[in-house]
């Protein structure tokens, strides 16, 4: 992602409005000139990966010709890893800068005083390197019974499931800014840029990722490259735990001409939810960590009625629990 924009939030005691046109409407500028600006371009680029794998066995047993046995047992893991590194480029000297759109609403004229894609006109500041990693791990079971017999079948079971999400983020601390972005950027690397936009749209000059990595990041640490330091802060497991007992049964009913199929049953869940998160503090880490337990009885009633071969008439009576994200469960963090 990239951005080229020109610094009016928090320098306005910076910059001196020389002259400014005003729509018809009185709400918004349609022309402007302003000196003591600065230009900024912002580069970021993501890095993800992503490892899964899922290992599933099931099987189905006949006990006899009215009672079925189906059983599953399941695993799987994701090992997701994100990385974000994001620069600013930011210009050295104020200028002046001016805009107009009284020809093209979309699209003003613009004049910055100086040449834009000059890149020793630019610092190279504010490195914000960070990576996530994000580890799922899931285990699951099913045991059911079917029972059918002539006017309506009952399927009972048991179910559990185990799942754990362990994050933890990490960032390359102590970013050397550069004086000057020359020989750190590159032009801007899509052809099609300002395709289909309403008017010119002309292209910058952004940081180059790759000359940035080879020339300053690899050799931070007086030589020993890349060090990723974990941001304890940003880091924590939460683990789910769920056991559930469930009934229901199936039939089918002759109203008239028209026929009834009939669903009704429950669920009995258990749930333990243990969550831990860390907290810096002047002596250390602290770590926090909370366990809580609770059960839910969710019952559910299903009516169809096929009314004509085209119409079918619903009802649905049901009680149901949304969980929440494990992430939101971080004991850490406070935005809610």
């Amino acid at each position: 992602m990239y951005n080229f924009f020109e610094q009016f939030r928090s320098t306005f005691d910076q910059i001196t409005p020389t002259a400014i046109k005003v729509h018809e409407n009185g709400k918004q500028v349609v022309a402007g000139t302003y000196e003591g600006i600065h230009s900024r371009i912002e580069s970021r680029q993501q890095l993800s990966t992503t490892e899964f794998s899922q290992y599933v066995l099931s099987g189905k047993y006949n006990i006899s010709d009215a009672l079925t046995l189906n059983a599953m047992v399941g695993t799987a893991k994701s090992d997701a890893r994100s990385e974000q590194y994001r620069y600013n480029m930011t210009s050295l000297d104020s200028h002046t800068y001016s805009f107009d759109f009284s020809d093209n609403a979309n699209a003003p004229k613009t004049s910055f005083g100086y040449d834009v894609n000059d890149d020793s006109k630019y610092n190279l500041t504010d490195g914000r390197l960070r990576a996530g990693d994000t580890l799922r791990e899931n285990d699951t079971m099913k045991l059911d019974l079917t029972y059918e017999m002539d006017d309506f079948t009952i399927v009972s079971g048991i179910a559990m499931n185990d799942r754990v999400i362990d994050y933890y983020e990490t960032e390359i601390k102590n970013f050397d800014d550069q004086a000057s972005a020359d020989g750190f950027s590159t032009p801007f690397p899509y052809s099609d840029f300002g395709k289909g936009f309403d008017g010119p749209l002309d292209a910058f000059i952004v940081a180059d990722f790759s000359k940035i990595q080879t020339q300053l990041l690899d050799t931070m640490n007086n030589g020993a490259g890349i060090q990723w330091d974990v941001r304890i802060g940003s880091s924590w497991q939460v683990q789910e735990e769920t056991t559930a007992a469930y009934v229901e049964a199936n039939s089918e009913f002759e109203v008239g001409d028209m026929i009834l199929r009939a669903n009704v049953g429950g669920r009995f869940v258990e749930t333990t939810t243990t969550a831990t998160g860390y907290v810096p503090t002047a002596a250390g880490v602290d770590t926090i960590t909370i366990s809580e337990s609770y059960n839910n009885f969710l019952p559910a009633l299903n009516l169809a009625l096929d009314a004509t071969d085209e119409l079918v008439v619903r009802f649905n009576l049901s009680q149901s629990m949304t969980r929440p994200s494990l992430g939101s469960l971080n004991p850490e963090n406070s935005k809610f």
